[in-house]
């Protein structure tokens, strides 16, 4: 009804819920390991490989760091 008057028209529901971080990351991971063959299909295998990137991550940035110091010094 629009302005008293029958319309013709469509109605559309969207679903929007939050897990939360934790329930984000559970929903990521059972996404992305499912129909994979070993070792793709585990969850510690996606991870370790996150745990990686952030320590390599962690060790590079120290090194930039380490590095511009002692040229800034030099």
């Amino acid at each position: 009804m629009v302005n008293g008057v029958p319309a013709e028209a469509d109605l559309v529901f969207k679903t929007v819920y939050d897990l939360g971080l934790k329930g984000d990351l559970a929903a990521f991971l059972r996404e992305i390991t499912q129909n994979k063959p070993s070792p793709l299909n585990k969850k510690s295998f996606y991870v370790g490989l996150i745990f990686l990137f952030v320590l390599s991550c962690s060790a590079f940035m120290t090194v930039l760091v380490k590095y511009s110091i002692e040229w800034g010094n030099g």
